[in-house]
């Protein structure tokens, strides 16, 4: 401990730290080494290191120190029970999961008239805490993890109500089975909120969110997503189907939210969706509403288990799309043999048939005269990926199968969570 303080003197230029792992957590006297040398800006903790099992912070010694921070990230594996290889009882995770919070918002209420970029697990930020005093300079924020219970949910809107000039917001969460879908900003909001924002992202949004409602004039990036993937749900074993809700918005709800929205400069655009019969009109809007789009990412899913994907048929009604770029695709084809698949067999019959369909996409969708490549998602083992399929207008080579084109939603699991996949 005493030759940390030693280390961070010999690096006068340093302004980032991140302390990737530490098997006695983050204690307080790393911490305060880091905030007593006002060069240092940013602080990164990595997934091997928490606040879970720390003395509690001193928060008397905490209040009186400066600290000019304007950077805090701090985001957990997606299943902290399944760290390490083991299980953490229920009851040891809950009470370490306050001692967290305690610390955190220790930190944060120091943090707030500096901090521009933070990124914390829902499960432990302290948002009433933060819901009480204003941060000025907060540009950006990720929340990502679950939701405790509906109070829980409620506090985001507080929150956010005190961060005006926020540019990037990202809300990954999951809610718990008996919880309906959180809030972002609720029901009425003033029309002065979040009008700065470059970048939003939800998953599991409330259709009738007040969010959806607003002016936002330089919105370049939408994604209304899930949490975790959605592929991801499906390729659990049923009983070990997590005491989560695992609903994704419908075409209709999709359409719904666009329709509302005013973001005349929006360029990428997520949507993950259960496919109904509004799934047409929404393909048509989404093509013929958005002049400046270039990059557009959709995830569709059957509500039917056995029904054949229109994969042709949306390739059609997406070439209306003629400023896009770039089109990645998650289809969910009924003979997929989806996410984490083992099996040999299985991955060596879908593997052709996968590639076929890709060209098959992209000799349709070749007619958008801006096209730089269909992306169509492959679930390879261990990991899913976005193959590239590039137009014949492009330079070889034009099928693009690399891992740096590794899906962002993947995390390397344990051996004890593979094998509650099937």
């Amino acid at each position: 401990m005493d030759h940390f303080p030693k280390l961070l003197d010999r690096f006068p230029a340093l302004k980032s730290v991140k302390i990737d792992s530490s098997e006695c957590g983050v204690p307080w006297p790393f911490l305060k080494a880091c905030f007593a040398r006002p060069h240092i800006t940013s602080i990164t903790i990595g997934e091997d290191a928490d606040f879970l099992e720390v003395p509690p912070f001193p928060e008397d010694e905490i209040a009186s120190i400066s600290i000019r921070i304007t950077e805090f990230s701090y985001v957990m594996p997606s299943f902290r029970r399944y760290r390490h290889g083991e299980l953490r009882r229920r009851c040891i995770l809950e009470k370490t999961l306050l001692n967290e919070s305690r610390c955190l918002s220790a930190i944060l209420l120091q943090l707030n008239g500096t901090v521009e970029r933070i990124a914390l697990p829902m499960e432990t930020a302290p948002l009433q805490a933060m819901a009480e005093v204003p941060w000025p300079q907060l540009q950006e924020l990720t929340l990502q993890g679950t939701y405790a219970d509906t109070a829980h949910a409620l506090l985001v809107p507080a929150f956010l109500r005190q961060v005006p000039y926020l540019r990037k917001l990202r809300i990954l969460a999951r809610r718990p089975s008996d919880v309906l879908r959180a809030p972002t900003l609720g029901d009425p909001s003033p029309s002065t909120v979040l009008t700065e924002l470059r970048s939003l992202t939800i998953a599991d949004p409330d259709p009738e969110d007040d969010i959806f409602s607003l002016r936002f004039p330089h919105l370049t990036h939408l994604s209304l997503r899930d949490w975790h993937r959605y592929y991801t749900h499906l390729a659990y074993r049923k009983r070990h189907q997590p005491p989560t809700q695992r609903s994704i918005l419908t075409s209709t709800e999709c359409l719904s939210i666009l329709k509302r929205m005013e973001m005349p400069s929006i360029r990428t655009l997520e949507l993950v969706y259960m496919a109904d019969d509004t799934e047409d009109e929404l393909l048509s809007y989404i093509c013929g509403s958005f002049p400046g789009l270039a990059q557009l990412e959709l995830h569709r899913y059957r509500q039917d288990r056995g029904a054949l994907v229109p994969h042709t048929h949306i390739a059609r009604l997406l070439v209306a799309g003629k400023s896009l770029q770039v089109i990645r695709l998650n289809l969910d084809f009924q003979d997929d043999h989806g996410a984490y698949c083992p099996v040999h067999a299985d991955r060596d019959r879908w593997y052709p048939i996968f590639k076929e369909r890709g060209w098959e996409l992209l000799g349709i969708l070749e007619a958008c005269r801006q096209l730089e490549y269909v992306g169509l998602l492959y679930h390879g083992n261990p990991a899913p990926l976005w193959v590239e399929f590039h137009p014949s207008r492009c330079a070889e080579p034009r099928y693009v199968e690399e891992l740096n084109r590794l899906s962002l939603d993947f995390k390397p699991y344990s051996y004890d969570w593979m094998r509650l996949l099937r």
